[in-house]
């Protein structure tokens, strides 16, 4: 393994780990992965087809990610050197800047994609991790310099499929401390759906 040079880009650096990253549900082995070496016992994937407000956004360049989107929720807290390393790799100079996001909710569209992973408001603390991934549109491919590929609901919808009917079993002999996978959609103004794997 090279070692990171922190003068590529990180576009560029992004662009070609992708170059060979595999098709498939690929990236929910990942995802599956990453919740088991944080010793969680309990994964869920939600595909999220609701377009939520943007008037109260912490950013109003961050409207285009209140879309459809997958979320990935685990019953573990991510850990402080985890966040500070994702906050590294952005721009280590806005550390204050994000710091003010905990306590008290100022930006309430902001955080509302988030509900549906807790089944009730964003209220006191939540005891696990939540990651939302905005689906790729025509916009944001025409604007990345990562790569050109979109995803729509339907190639989510897929990767589920995939998993669930094939790669399920094999990949639960190579995790150590998830015992479910559950998987939700939820489609405009609907409840989710569930499938799930013990």
């Amino acid at each position: 393994m090279s070692d990171f040079n922190p003068e590529e880009e990180y576009a560029t650096r992004i662009k070609n780990f992708l170059t060979e990253y595999p098709e498939g549900s690929q990236i929910l082995r990942e995802i599956l992965q990453n919740t088991d070496d944080a010793q969680s016992s309990e994964q869920v994937f939600i595909l999220d087809h609701n377009t939520y407000p943007s008037e109260k956004l912490f950013d109003p360049n961050l409207r285009r990610f209140q879309g459809p989107t997958l979320l990935s929720v685990n019953n573990s807290i991510f850990q402080e050197d985890g966040f500070k390393s994702l906050l590294s790799l952005a721009n280590s100079g806005k550390m204050d800047k994000y710091d003010k996001i905990g306590g008290k909710i100022i930006h309430p569209d902001q955080f509302e994609p988030f509900s549906v992973a807790l089944n009730n408001p964003l209220e006191g603390y939540y005891e696990g991790t939540i990651f939302r991934y905005p689906l790729r549109t025509d916009k944001d491919v025409a604007d990345s310099k990562i790569s050109a590929k979109k995803y729509s609901i339907e190639q989510v919808r897929k990767m589920f499929d995939i998993f669930f009917e094939v790669d399920n079993i094999t990949c639960l002999l190579f995790l150590k401390y998830i015992e479910k996978i559950s998987f939700y959609e939820i489609k405009k103004g609907g409840r989710p759906k569930r499938r799930h794997i013990t």
